[in-house]
């Protein structure tokens, strides 16, 4: 059987904060290979360092030891063309968008960024309006609309430039059922089934993991407790409900 190409490859990362002997160690000799095609789910407790995960990956924090290649290139090496495969999803409720600006315009801005024309960004804006349901949210400013409508956005604009990577932090925060389906069936059904992109996030969502990841990842004190794909964890899941697990899992590396 072909094995699928390992998109991201995280080697032994370690990152701490501060001065190396008395720095808070918020990763630690974490290794992760995530190959086209997959959805990984991060997991785990506040401050278990999913965030910081994501956020070295992305390129925004420096690994204090270890390597990540995105697409066989070195984020270190060469950080400009490896973000250049990455569309970045932060949680953070500002988020970075002008906030008088209407999110139409906020798209148009970061568009012009990635030289696009305007055509393309029509286009993609009537695709992802359609599939996300948000017409009337993109001309509302920022100051405005909705934690969820602010998601939806975010979304739009890390796909912006047609990335092969998504790191999406807590992309499912703030947002109602009926837009979570949207959101599974965007991620899930068309962008990694269809397209091949490779998917990275974390959520606080334990049913809509189990729903929507290939491999469930749960990290507790920087540390990854526990990596299971999907087909083993329906087998737990005869069990057991997926909260009962993932208690279990970060309970049982408490008690070590």
């Amino acid at each position: 059987m072909e094995h699928s190409p390992i998109i991201i490859d995280i080697k032994n990362v370690t990152k701490r904060f501060g001065k190396s002997a008395t720095g808070k160690t918020a990763l630690n000799n974490v290794s992760l290979e995530i190959p086209l095609g997959q959805i990984v789910c991060l997991l785990g407790p506040n401050g278990s360092g999913k965030t910081t995960l994501l956020k070295t990956v992305a390129g925004l924090l420096e690994p204090t030891e270890g390597s990540i290649s995105i697409m066989g290139i070195d984020l270190a090496h060469n950080p400009s063309m490896a973000r250049s495969h990455i569309g970045w999803m932060p949680a953070e409720d500002r988020s970075g968008f002008y906030g008088r600006l209407t999110g139409r315009q906020n798209i148009e801005f970061f568009a012009s960024l990635h030289n696009l024309l305007k055509p393309e960004i029509d286009r993609l804006l009537g695709n992802l309006s359609l599939q996300l349901d948000m017409h009337d949210e993109l001309d509302q400013t920022m100051l405005k609309v909705s934690g969820g409508a602010r998601q939806k956005i975010a979304l739009t604009r890390a796909l912006l430039h047609n990335p092969s990577v998504l790191l999406l932090d807590e992309p499912m925060r703030n947002l109602d059922p009926h837009t979570i389906l949207r959101f599974r069936r965007l991620l899930k059904d068309h962008l990694a089934r269809v397209h091949k992109r490779t998917v990275l996030l974390s959520t606080h969502q334990l049913e809509e993991a189990r729903r929507i990841a290939d491999v469930i990842v749960i990290l507790n004190n920087g540390e990854i407790i526990k990596n299971i794909e999907a087909r083993d964890l329906q087998k737990e899941l005869q069990h057991m409900s997926v909260e009962e697990f993932y208690l279990k899992t970060v309970d049982a590396e408490e008690k070590k």
